[in-house]
């Protein structure tokens, strides 16, 4: 709040507490103290994600970014009824969390996110995932092959612009040709995409290294027209090591003008926390959230450094790590 820095103790003093704290019900140790540990931030960053992307029952939404802002904005989303919910990421423990809240996971490593998403809209609307090493990713490919092949195309998924491998499946696919009325082309795309990653984004080549450009320029890509854009991952005027000068102010090439064409809006800005927390402690109590169920570690305070190194190193496993006291 203000100037005033977050921080991780036993005791804290907190100043402004009639405005700050927020009232819970139960005992320190109860059923809800780690979905309350969540209302400090994440639960309310991830659902505030939601807000700036405009979601609504309904809608097709994809989240980029599998940490805990985005697990949440994914779970957000679902709570409010979106009609398909993707998740991209790479790790493939956190892939795993996106499935079990009902998410449909996507791994970047395997191909061009767009590309896949934009597929499985099409033409597999009930898949339930897209993992490293399942069968069910060979299925969508050898599918959209045999569609091809209907057409009199010799096409070749793993070799193939993916541009013209979608047009391919939407083009050879009758139940998509009678879904459409006359006139409408239907959008392959979802109408709300969420940023969950910032600056700090991963290469969709090599993931070693940060391409911070990377996640809104695919977002641009896959948002249909007259959709929505919210960015809650950070992104800073101020990044000395950044890989050029300009980056390093904060300054970015983008396709503004694919976003100008579409009509999308964009969405960003830090969470107003406060304002959420009500609304989602009474989700909490009456069993409609359970946002704890990112929590991948429990640790005393001692621990505490080298969990930060794991979480920062991304090491597998590693998704939120609440800090316990002894009682």
């Amino acid at each position: 709040m203000g100037p005033y820095r977050g921080a991780q103790a036993e005791f804290l003093r907190v100043p402004f507490a009639d405005l700050s704290c927020t009232k819970l019900p139960g005992s320190p140790g109860d059923k809800w103290e780690d979905d309350f540990i969540m209302l400090s931030d994440v639960f309310p960053t991830g659902f505030f994600a939601t807000q700036l992307a405009m979601v609504m029952p309904g809608l097709p939404v994809a989240v980029f970014g599998a940490g805990p802002v985005g697990l949440l904005a994914a779970y957000s989303a679902i709570l409010q009824g979106a009609a398909q919910v993707f998740v991209v990421d790479y790790i493939p423990e956190r892939l795993k969390l996106a499935k079990s809240i009902g998410a449909i996971p996507i791994d970047f490593t395997l191909s061009d996110p767009v590309a896949m998403i934009e597929a499985l809209r099409s033409q597999h609307s009930k898949v339930d995932t897209v993992l490293p090493g399942e069968e069910k990713l060979q299925g969508i490919m050898s599918s959209i092959e045999n569609l091809a092949r209907s057409v009199g195309a010799n096409l070749e998924v793993a070799r193939s612009d993916p541009v013209t491998m979608i047009q391919m499946l939407r083009a050879g696919n009758p139940a998509i040709v009678q879904s459409l009325l006359p006139g409408e082309e239907k959008m392959k795309g979802v109408m709300c995409g969420i940023d969950a990653v910032g600056y700090q984004a991963r290469d969709r080549q090599d993931p070693s290294r940060e391409n911070p450009t990377q996640v809104i320029s695919d977002l641009v890509r896959l948002i249909n027209p007259t959709g929505h854009l919210g960015v809650i991952g950070v992104y800073t005027a101020d990044d000395p090591g950044a890989y050029n000068e300009r980056a390093k102010k904060g300054e970015y090439i983008l396709p503004f003008g694919e976003l100008w064409e579409k009509g999308m809006t964009v969405g960003t800005g830090q969470t107003p926390v406060k304002k959420l927390q009500p609304m989602l402690r009474d989700m909490i109590i009456a069993g409609v959230a359970k946002p704890s169920f990112i929590i991948s570690h429990k640790i005393p305070i001692e621990e505490a450094p080298e969990a930060y190194r794991e979480f920062a190193n991304r090491t597998e496993g590693f998704t939120k790590v609440t800090i316990q006291f002894e009682k």
